[in-house]
């Protein structure tokens, strides 16, 4: 059986049931995820993480590449761009803006425990 017939029978088993496809399960179907150009904020915290407070925040210091205002004053960024800051963010060496991960430690020396 292939992928297209598997949906098929998902779809008639489970009606409502809402498929999350990988961009790999699309392209074997002869389509490609639906991913506009220029992204919302909101769009961009979807499609590619983080929250749309934090892609504005990143707009408003000029760490996206060619995000822009629009008449209503909201963000518009483009979809490389965004992509490309992720890029730079994972080879950060202090993490994300800077701020390590936090990692729990165990008991500091010369407590008894309790």
């Amino acid at each position: 059986m292939d992928l297209a017939e598997a949906l098929r029978v998902i779809g008639r088993e489970l009606p409502h049931a809402r498929l999350i496809l990988a961009p790999e399960d699309l392209a074997a179907l002869g389509k490609t995820p639906e991913m506009p150009e220029v992204l919302s904020t909101v769009q961009a915290a979807r499609l590619l993480g983080y929250t749309p407070k934090r892609w504005r925040r990143w707009a408003e210091q000029g760490r996206v590449d060619g995000a822009w205002q629009d008449g209503d004053g909201r963000w518009r960024l483009p979809r490389e761009a965004c992509r490309a800051h992720l890029g730079r963010l994972s080879r950060q060496p202090g993490g994300v803006n800077g701020v390590k991960a936090f990692r729990p430690r165990g008991p500091r020396k010369g407590r008894e425990a309790a």
